[in-house]
């Protein structure tokens, strides 16, 4: 009896003195008793606690794993452990740690809520979205075992916002606040949860209420800022902004990393005005159009006034934004030209070489982050390759980071002479690389699209320089000489809306990869939840090119073809909920409207063929999405505008030899769509005059495309050889008889 009672008075002593602060003498004693009675696992684990708390984690995984050693069903010693394998960032090991002790004790909801956090800490750290999922599962689990569980009550709602699960995540959020009032952070996920609902009133409220528990929460004071700019009250979102810039640099340099989870750019500067469109983005980008027309206005408004210290990366994305938007092609020029001016006062001079360049070859240098498995890369993949090295040497500067996996980075590299991964360069860097390589004619293949360095054009590395296919319009660019397109996507009444000259081939300025399978598919609609029998339109644009008023033209579209779905891509999780929204005030029953999920390429080729018609989208056309379309043999229906961005479809069907599918206004466009779906037999045999003609049309002729892109190299380079200033000009038609095409 006696060494039991001197057992538990040499744990208590040891507890005691913890309890008290005074951790080395306790770990001193730990020691002591260890030496004399090594099996103690109270001891133990005392002393794995002293080291953690002395911030020595690898002495206290030591000793965690001497007391689990010897009691392995105690869960303290695995849960204590578990934290300190967090604490050194090895995640993985304080998963296995936690899920260890909360399957020795399943009835603790403190387990699972530390489960939860070790599932989410994989989730952060790995990009293992999936563990959101098990973590979110394990703070429900948790709360139902003890509805005032702390941990939980603080993350569930966090999880569900990393999920999208938007309005479960405010239920969340409103019920943990029942019991934890004052709790800071579920009040930042309240505010993030009514954000992303775009209900900025109650977010304000709750922001508001944040912010006088802690008023120099940095983001709470963004979030604050973000909400007013979205009210539109730019002067209180200014003052606000300002006491957030003025506040400690630290703080703020710690949120930023945080900024695009906020769906805001990283590199956004806090500017209100700014703000709101960055809003209004994200707005198009959801199909969420209230207040359209006054953001398209702000825009405008906002490119008329921009402040003077702004910097391209700020505004880059404006850019971006107003091709998908009913803005005139004039505005966009203008817009364009404001935007690419800053380059004039921010981009630093390189030296130009002292004499000109002569080579044996052209040399063909192509800017671009795109080659890899993206819509680029997947249309250019037989370009480089097919290039004339009798005539051109073809190099390549990556402005994304290979991956070694990307079999399509592969064959590009090796379809090159020289294929440079340049993302870790500065602008200035690149510059002087592609100077150094005496690249010739420097093709930019970005232009203000996600990862473009439109910069490295600015500082003119190259004496002629190109824009070309990756941006749907003119980038108002000065150090831009020519703009390579066609005679569709710029007549004659829109050449005097590009900065550039314009240099117009005879067919699509699309090439295309051919080797694609366009066999066909043995699956059937039951394997997309489509209708055996129905009529299916669709749509696979990226969500943010729907616009209200082609939306309606596809509302009026059903109610005139009864039985009829529309299938559209999902590109934002939250699209579906607007897009359904509108639909309902047209009538038309949500069963009407099925929604295709983000799925790998492969995948996708296979979705086209079990569609009767594409609808294609008004002021930003389907382009990839359209080729692609056409390969497959399903037929796409466009209606054209007045600007680039709304002719790509037209583009491509008239190289592909098929102008009935086109029409110039949105009567026509829904009229013809009609017409074709409820005329049977003239739509099959529209469908086959579509399949053979993409053996005998221009437009998948992709060897003839490169001829006649090789063709507006020369006469340009020829030019700057006879020292004549940039011209317009179009390429004369190379005889398709001459070119046998090598992919048939």
């Amino acid at each position: 009896m006696s060494a039991i009672g001197s057992r538990s008075t040499n744990e208590a002593q040891v507890l005691e003195l913890i309890q008290a602060g005074h951790y080395l003498l306790a770990e001193n004693l730990c020691k002591q008793k260890i030496e004399t009675n090594a099996a103690n696992y109270k001891v133990w684990f005392y002393l794995g606690v002293c080291h953690d708390i002395q911030n020595d984690q690898e002495k206290a995984i030591v000793a965690f794993d001497a007391a689990i050693k010897l009691n392995p069903n105690e869960t303290l010693a695995w849960s204590a452990k578990a934290a300190v394998e967090s604490k050194l960032g090895r995640y993985g090991e304080a998963l296995k740690s936690a899920r260890t002790a909360s399957e020795l004790n399943p009835s603790s909801s403190l387990l699972h809520a530390n489960l939860g956090v070790a599932y989410q800490q994989v989730a952060e750290s790995e990009h293992l979205s999936e563990n959101y999922i098990l973590a979110s599962n394990h703070y429900q689990q948790a709360i139902k075992i003890n509805p005032a569980e702390r941990i939980a009550l603080i993350n569930i709602g966090a999880m569900s916002l990393k999920l999208n699960r938007l309005e479960l995540a405010k239920r969340q959020c409103l019920a943990a606040l029942q019991i934890l009032p004052d709790q800071l952070d579920i009040l930042i996920n309240l505010t993030e949860s009514h954000i992303q609902l775009f209900e900025y009133e109650p977010a304000l409220a709750v922001c508001t209420r944040g912010l006088k528990l802690s008023p120099d929460n940095v983001r709470l004071l963004f979030k604050q800022g973000l909400i007013l700019s979205a009210l539109r009250r730019f002067s209180e979102a200014t003052s606000i902004l300002d006491l957030l810039s003025r506040l400690d640099s630290s703080q703020l340099s710690l949120y930023e990393t945080q900024l695009s989870k906020e769906q805001i750019s990283e590199s956004l500067p806090l500017i209100s005005k700014l703000i709101y469109l960055n809003v209004g983005l994200k707005h198009q980008i959801c199909c969420y159009w209230q207040a359209r027309d006054h953001y398209v206005n702000q825009l405008i408004n906002f490119v008329e006034q921009l402040p003077a210290n702004i910097t391209i990366r700020a505004v880059a994305d404006i850019l971006f934004q107003m091709i998908s938007l009913p803005i005139s092609a004039t505005q966009r020029l203008n817009i364009a030209r404001k935007i690419t001016a800053i380059h004039a006062t921010q981009t630093e001079s390189i030296p130009s070489p002292a004499v000109l360049r002569s080579h044996k070859k052209i040399r063909i240098g192509y800017l671009s982050p795109d080659f890899k498995s993206h819509v680029v890369g997947f249309l250019t993949k037989q370009m480089y390759a097919l290039h004339d090295r009798t005539v051109f040497e073809i190099h390549a500067y990556s402005l994304t980071k290979p991956d070694a996996n990307d079999q399509l980075t592969k064959h590009i590299a090796k379809s090159c002479e020289s294929f440079v991964d340049v993302s870790g360069f500065l602008s200035t860097d690149i510059a002087l690389k592609i100077q150094h390589d005496e690249i010739d004619i420097l093709v930019d293949m970005a232009g203000y699209t996600m990862n473009g360095r439109p910069e490295v054009m600015a500082l003119r590395p190259a004496p002629i320089q190109f824009a070309y296919l990756g941006y749907p319009g003119t980038t108002g660019a000065e150090f831009i000489d020519y703009a390579l397109i066609d005679h569709i996507v710029c007549p004659d009444q829109l050449a005097q809306s590009w900065s550039e000259s314009v240099i117009r081939l005879p067919h699509a300025y699309c090439p295309f990869d051919t080797t694609i399978s366009n066999s066909i598919s043995f699956k059937r609609r039951a394997d997309f939840s489509l209708p055996e029998h129905a009529l299916v339109f669709a749509c696979f644009n990226t969500n943010y090119k729907i616009d209200p008023s082609i939306f309606a033209s596809w509302m009026r579209i059903l109610s005139s073809v009864p039985d009829s779905v529309l299938w559209l891509a999902v590109t934002h999780p939250e699209s579906p909920r607007y897009l359904l929204a509108e639909a309902a005030k047209f009538s038309i029953p949500s069963d009407r409207l099925i929604f295709a999920p983000l799925v790998a390429y492969d995948e996708h080729m296979k979705r086209y063929q079990m569609a009767d018609i594409c609808l294609d989208t008004l002021w930003h056309n389907a382009h990839t999405t359209a080729i692609d379309a056409l390969w497959q043999g399903l037929p796409v229906i466009t209606c054209t505008a007045d600007v680039p961005s709304s002719r790509l479809a037209a583009s491509l069907l008239s190289a592909l030899e098929m102008p009935e599918l086109i029409t110039s206004n949105q009567q026509d466009y829904e009229n013809l769509a009609i017409y074709y779906a409820t005329h049977g037999q003239e739509r099959n045999a529209m469908r086959e005059k579509l399949k053979a003609k993409r053996y005998t049309a221009p437009l998948f002729n992709t060897e003839l495309t490169v001829r006649h892109i090789e063709r507006a190299y020369q006469m340009a380079w020829e030019r700057y050889q006879a020292g004549l200033a940039p011209a317009a000009f179009d390429v004369p038609q190379i005889d398709m008889s001459s070119i046998k095409e090598k992919s048939h």
